[in-house]
Order: structure tokens, then C-alpha cells, then sequence
């Protein structure tokens, strides 16, 4: 009887740190976050914006890029595998009336769902990479 019992939960602690093992929440994944900004009125594009990826206690996993001379960005992330991963971003004019207007900053949530999952890996450590397009519409002050 007594083996039984330990052969029962000998079982139970190897169904456990199986579904542990393959548990998507440690694993590292790939984000992509592209976009347009424009002048909320006009809809031109506008140069030299700032954009931060905020709101996260670890340096490493910050980061800033700058719209390009047609007010395109691009982001390429990595961070713990989330099923609705949430990035908060800072949307800045740096640069004053040098892009044709000083903008209101703006901060936003960006939220990356089932639908922007583009690649699904099949290793362990690496659940996938998700792309987003996500085009920002900013206002005068």
C-alpha cells in the first residue's frame, strides 16, 4: 500500500513539473512594432519623433527610436511571452517648430493580441514573434 501511494504521488510531482516545463510564461518572445506617425489634421508625416518603450524596472528592456524622414518607426522587442503583452510607449516631438509644429506628447498602451502572432516556435525557450502595425496621430499644443 505504501508503494502505491508514492507511486501515485511520484506521478502527481511529474505531471506537475511537466506542465510546468511547458508553461509558455518563461519563455522569451520576439515583438514588432511598426508604424506611421502623422499630424492628426494635416496627416503628414512627421519627422523626428521620439518613441520610448517605458514602464519597465529592468534598462536593458528600454528602448527609444525616432520616426525617419517619412514618420515611419520600427521597434524590435524582446520580453517574457504574454498573452495580451502590453508595452507602454512615450510619443514625443523633440525637436520643437524644426518638423513644422510643437506636438502634445502623448503615452500609450500597445497591446499585441492572438491575431499579431506571425511566427509560433517550436523550441522551449522561444515561444514566437508578433507584429504589430500601429500608426500614432499626434496634435499640435
Amino acid at each position: 500500500m505504501k508503494i502505491f501511494k508514492y507511486s501515485i504521488l511520484l506521478v502527481i510531482v511529474c505531471i506537475s513539473f511537466i506542465t510546468a516545463c511547458t508553461d509558455n510564461k518563461n519563455n522569451l518572445a520576439y515583438y514588432q512594432l511598426n508604424g506611421i506617425v502623422t499630424d492628426s489634421l494635416t496627416t503628414n508625416p512627421l519627422e523626428k519623433i521620439r518613441i520610448i518603450r517605458e514602464g519597465t524596472d529592468y534598462l536593458l528592456y528600454s528602448d527609444t527610436t525616432y520616426t525617419d524622414s517619412i514618420g515611419k518607426y520600427h521597434f524590435e522587442l524582446t520580453d517574457y511571452y504574454a498573452k495580451n503583452a502590453t508595452f507602454s510607449i512615450k510619443v514625443e516631438d523633440v525637436d520643437g517648430e524644426s518638423n513644422g509644429g510643437d506636438y502634445v506628447t502623448r503615452r500609450l498602451n500597445v497591446v499585441f493580441s492572438k491575431s499579431d502572432w506571425i511566427n509560433i516556435a517550436t523550441d522551449s525557450e522561444y515561444y514566437g514573434t508578433a507584429s504589430k502595425n500601429y500608426d500614432i496621430k499626434l496634435q499640435k499644443k
